[in-house]
């Protein structure tokens, strides 16, 4: 009989987007028109692996500087999140001025469900929850008049980009962490290995889930009432 090998147990928490805007579904959830998993499902194998692979690096080989690694990936969301707040402040505060005190509601909101295994995970999701308060303060001031739909759909479209793309920056970091630590052959590392692995699949199936209901969504086709004919007269 084959020994069963050890799994070592990790923590996780169980975290919650209420998404209302389509640019922050869009980050999310593979939405009309988009061919590529979204970023964020991206991200999170992405962040895993860095965080899993330096931290074991770094106890295998005490010259390692797992602290350099983590800081960059720090420095590059703590960017983000300064950034996205002097722009929410201003936002609020030309609201404010404006004597706009009704938020926007969006019709068709939805709850994404993420697992929390790492801390920069949490605050990505926590930024595509900022992208989301900033389109609903932005579409605010555009139904009450204070900025055009140009400059409306300009300022949605500029800070989408930047945080898909800072993203994409965090999903090439976990891809090089990923390469290393496929590289080696220690016990240590495959364990490191099957980690990684357990988190792809389990984001592999999430987005299996997704297309299989999209594929649904395609197939169900409303009856089209043929329109009543006209009795003909001799």
């Amino acid at each position: 009989m084959a020994k069963k090998r050890y799994e070592y147990s990790t923590p996780s928490i169980q975290g919650v987007l209420t998404l209302m805007s389509e640019e922050a579904k869009s980050l999310v959830i593979r939405t009309p028109g988009l061919r590529t998993p979204p970023p964020f499902q991206g991200v999170f194998p992405a962040l895993f692996a860095i965080d899993v692979v330096t931290r074991n690096m770094s106890k295998n080989n005490p010259s390692f500087d797992h602290k350099a690694v983590t800081a960059a990936v720090e420095s590059r969301l703590s960017g983000l999140e300064e950034e996205f707040k002097t722009e929410l402040e201003r936002l609020e505060t030309l609201a404010k001025n404006e004597s706009v005190n009704e938020l926007a509601k969006f019709t068709s909101p939805i709850d994404y469900s993420y697992e929390i295994t790492t801390p920069q995970i949490k605050r990505a999701a926590n930024l595509i929850g900022a992208l989301d308060y900033m389109v609903q303060l932005v579409d605010t001031l555009w139904l009450h008049g204070v900025v055009s739909q140009d400059d409306a759909n300009n300022h949605k479209a500029r800070h989408t980009k930047l945080l898909a793309k800072a993203f994409r920056n965090l999903i090439s970091t976990g891809f090089a962490a990923r390469k290393k630590a496929f590289e080696e052959k220690t016990p240590e590392a495959i364990e490191t290995q099957n980690d990684i692995m357990k988190v792809e699949a389990e984001v592999a199936a999430k987005i299996a889930a997704e297309e299989a209901a999209d594929a649904d969504d395609d197939d169900t086709v409303e009856p089209v009432e043929e329109p009543a004919k006209e009795a003909v007269t001799a």
